[in-house]
C-alpha cells in the first residue's frame, strides 16, 4: 500500500487546479513531483520482484520461491510503508475507495493474496491430497490472478496521476508486468544456487532471455512513445537520457541492468557445458539491481505538467 498522505497530495491535484492547454506548455516552468519517495519506490518494486517470483514458482512447482515471493509481497512491501509511516493505522484509509481508487483496488488484492498464499503454500508443502485436489487447483489459480493484479495495478496507480504525463503512457503498465517478470526470473536464479537448482535452469535462462529482450524493447518504444506526448513527458524523458538521471538510467539500468545481462544469459547459453552457473547468478544480481534503479527513474523524473489556479 502506498502511505495516504502520498496518495492525497498526488491523487488531489486534478481536482482543484486545471492543466495549461498543450500549446501554452512550451516555456512554462517545470516542477518534479515529490511526493513519492524511496517509500513509494521500495513498495512498487518489492511488490513487483515478490509477484514476479510468486508466479513464476508456481509453474515451476518451486516452493522456496513461493515463500521468498509471498514474503516480499505481504511482510516487505508493506512492513516498509507502516515503519515510514508517522501514523501508519491512517495507511488503512486506502481500503475506502475501491470503486475509484486503483491503490485502493490492489490495497484489497493484497489483503486476498496474503490469505490464499498462505494456503496455496500449505497445499504445496504436503497438504493437497486427492480429496482436495479439485480446492488446490482453484486455491492455484485465485492467488495467480490476486498476484498478477497486484502486479498490474501499479501502471494504473502511474496512470491516475494525469498532471504527470510521462506516468501516462499505455507502455508503463506492460513495461512494469515485464520487469516484474525479469526479476522473478532472476531472483529464482540467484537462489537456484543454495536450494539445489531444483528446476531446469536452461529453460529459466532461455526464458529470462527473451524477457529481458522484452523488456529492453519495452523501453525503446516508450522512449520512442514520449516524443508524441506532453511537453512535459518529454521534459522527463529527457532528464532520463540526458540529464539528471541519465547516468542511473543509461548506464544503471540499460547497460548494468539490461545489457550486460542479456550478454551474460546468451554466453551461458550457448556454453552451457562449459559455463559456470554463477554467471547465471551474476546476471539475476545486475538484474534485480537494474529493476529497482527503473523504479526510481520512473517516479523520480514524474513531471508535472504546468498548472495555473483553478478560475
Amino acid at each position: 500500500m502506498i502511505s495516504n498522505e502520498a496518495t492525497k497530495r498526488v491523487e488531489a491535484l486534478p481536482t482543484y487546479t486545471r492543466l495549461i492547454p498543450e500549446s501554452q506548455e512550451i516555456g512554462s516552468q517545470y516542477k518534479v513531483q515529490t511526493d513519492w519517495k524511496l517509500v513509494e519506490v521500495l513498495s512498487f518494486y518489492l511488490g513487483g520482484v515478490g509477484t514476479g517470483l510468486y508466479l513464476l514458482s508456481q509453474v515451476f512447482d518451486y516452493v522456496i520461491g513461493l515463500i521468498v515471493g509471498y514474503l516480499l509481497v505481504v511482510v516487505c512491501k508493506n512492513g516498509a510503508h507502516l515503519l515510514a509511516s508517522s501514523k501508519p493505522f491512517r495507511a488503512m484509509g486506502v481500503l475506502r475507495k475501491p470503486g475509484s481508487s486503483w491503490i485502493s483496488r490492489g490495497a484489497y488484492s493484497i489483503f486476498l493474496f496474503a490469505v490464499l498464499g498462505l494456503v496455496d503454500i500449505a497445499f504445496r508443502m504436503g497438504m493437497a491430497t486427492a480429496e482436495n485436489a479439485l480446492l488446490a487447483k482453484v486455491v492455484t489459480i485465485l492467488t495467480a490472478c490476486a498476484a498478477f493484479f497486484i502486479m498490474a495495478y501499479v501502471g494504473f496507480v502511474f496512470a491516475e496521476a494525469r498532471n504527470i504525463g510521462f506516468w501516462n503512457s499505455p507502455i508503463i503498465p506492460v513495461l512494469i508486468i515485464s520487469y516484474s517478470f525479469c526479476m522473478g526470473y532472476a531472483l529464482m536464479l540467484v537462489l537456484a544456487p543454495f536450494t539445489q537448482n531444483q528446476f531446469d535452469i536452461p529453460a529459466i535462462s532461455r526464458q529470462f532471455l527473451l524477457t529481458l529482450a522484452a523488456t529492453a524493447l519495452l523501453i525503446f518504444i516508450l522512449l520512442t512513445v514520449v516524443k508524441r506526448m506532453t511537453k512535459s513527458a518529454q521534459q522527463a524523458a529527457s532528464m532520463l537520457i540526458s540529464g539528471k538521471f541519465s547516468m542511473m538510467f543509461g548506464f544503471g539500468v540499460l547497460i548494468a541492468g539490461l545489457l550486460v545481462p542479456i550478454c551474460i544469459v546468451g554466453y551461458y547459453l550457448a556454453n552451457a557445458a562449459t559455463a559456470p552457473g554463477s554467471l547465471l547468478s551474476l546476471a539475476g544480481i545486475l538484474t534485480i539491481i537494474g529493476g529497482f534503479l527503473f523504479e526510481m527513474c520512473l517516479i523520480y523524473a514524474g513531471v508535472y505538467r504546468p498548472i495555473v489556479e483553478a478560475e
